[in-house]
């Protein structure tokens, strides 16, 4: 089954390519191959630029990275904009995908629960997909 064909696979399913992304993360050591990995494991065709005034001004999903870590994932209704007005430091390395609109937070929650970038602590659409990862704080519930 394509993911483009149905954005909304059962849980187990999308387990199931984590659980064999994740069996296999040990050995892809580069950031590249762990990023093309992941983009493969969703369906989102992989590609990188360094300069992020060469991206498509297109809805997407992007990763910046250095030599040895993934740092951070993020999306886009525009990658050009977005990625060329981004306050990290680290433009010089960045690898994304273009998908449809509908799919993009998706997509951002996706790949932020299987390639556990630096900066992103917690994805603020996980606790409406909430796969894959852990939350990183406990969240405390006030009845004021």
């Amino acid at each position: 089954m394509e993911i483009d064909d149905d954005p909304f696979l059962s849980r187990e399913e999308l387990e199931q390519k984590a659980a064999l992304f994740l069996k296999a993360y040990n050995w892809l050591e580069h950031p590249v191959e762990r990023m093309r990995a992941a983009f493969s494991l969703f369906d989102i065709d992989f590609s990188i630029e360094t300069n992020p005034l060469f991206l498509p001004s297109e809805p997407g999903v992007y990763v910046f990275y250095s030599e040895d870590d993934l740092l951070y994932v993020g999306k886009s209704k525009n990658l050009k904009a977005r990625c060329s007005r981004h306050d990290k430091p680290c433009t010089d390395h960045i690898g994304f995908g273009v998908c449809v609109e509908r799919l993009i937070s998706l997509r951002e929650v996706q790949l932020i629960s299987v390639l556990r970038p630096l900066w992103n602590c917690e994805s603020k659409d996980a606790t409406d997909v909430g796969f894959f990862s852990q939350p990183t704080k406990s969240i405390k519930w006030s009845y004021e």
